[in-house]
């Protein structure tokens, strides 16, 4: 019988790279996993693997407003939402389906409630990979142990772009929109195909996802609060916050030192609710 010796030195061991998780086997060494079947049991483990992991991978949160903690470049939001007929990214498509459906749209405070869920951080640092490299993920499962975690993953992967998707260059044109019009004539034709199609899937996801307030208790109106922060920050923090405000309000003067913030009442908030109203009186 012929002896077969090991195909790897035993001099090669010591050049063995050893990955601390899932994600940074991805990012550091361009390892697909679309063909993994993720499991809680294994998002558990990632997680966890991530806690002690390099925090270059692991995305403080959505809450986080530091550019450290935005890892998409412009690239990636033309992965997510390629120009149409392009499908959209098979994780915002599943995220939608998953929110707008039980348990989801049967749990109170959906986008604005948090969840401690041991599963965020894996969670999101997979979310945030390549369209092509991402694992099969089971939100069906993940939202029957824990409703408000979809929503959160979404608001993360949406605050991780390393530019916003609501440019401050826009800012003065949705000051300008007051009617659903306004967005269909001003805003819309000067925003990059991707940039219109990620807002028009936010609008009917907002759309639909209002028609659950009995349940949710969330309007149009909560739903373009929680969201908006997501799409924007822009070099001024105070001009940030006035564009998160419902149409109408405005920050204590205590706060704005008599600064010009700006001219005319629209908002990101009042954009994301017109453009809901827009998407649903053009929808079949």
């Amino acid at each position: 019988m012929p002896l077969f010796l090991p195909l790897v030195s035993p001099k090669a061991y010591a050049k063995i790279q050893y990955a601390s998780s899932l994600s940074s086997l991805s990012h550091t060494n361009n390892v697909s996993l679309a063909s993994l079947q993720l499991t809680i049991p294994l998002l558990e483990d990632e997680s966890a693997a991530l806690q002690g992991s390099d925090t270059r991978h692991t995305p403080t949160g959505p809450s986080s407003n530091d550019s450290s903690s935005r890892l998409l470049d412009n690239r990636a939001l033309y992965d997510l939402v390629p120009p149409e007929p392009q499908p959209l990214a098979r994780i915002l498509v599943d995220l939608r389906d998953t929110i707008l459906s039980p348990p989801c749209t049967l749990t109170e405070g959906l986008f604005r409630r948090s969840t401690n869920s041991p599963l965020s951080s894996g969670l999101l640092s997979l979310s945030l990979l390549p369209s092509h490299s991402q694992s099969i993920i089971p939100w069906r499962t993940i939202a029957a142990n824990d409703p408000l975690l979809p929503p959160k993953i979404l608001h993360g992967l949406l605050s991780s772009f390393s530019s916003p998707i609501i440019s401050e260059q826009l800012y003065p044109v949705i000051r300008k929109c007051d009617t659903p019009k306004d967005i269909e004539t001003y805003l819309s034709p000067i925003l990059t195909a991707s940039e219109n199609r990620i807002l028009t899937y936010l609008a009917d996801l907002i759309s639909h996802l209002a028609r659950h307030e009995e349940t949710t208790r969330m309007t149009v109106k909560a739903l373009a609060i929680c969201l908006a922060p997501a799409l924007l920050h822009g070099s001024d923090p105070m001009i940030d916050a006035t564009m998160c405000l419902v149409p109408g309000q405005s920050l204590p003067p205590a706060m704005t030192q008599d600064r010009d913030l700006g001219q005319g009442a629209g908002t990101v908030v009042g954009m994301l609710m017109l453009w809901a109203e827009w998407s649903a009186s053009n929808r079949p």
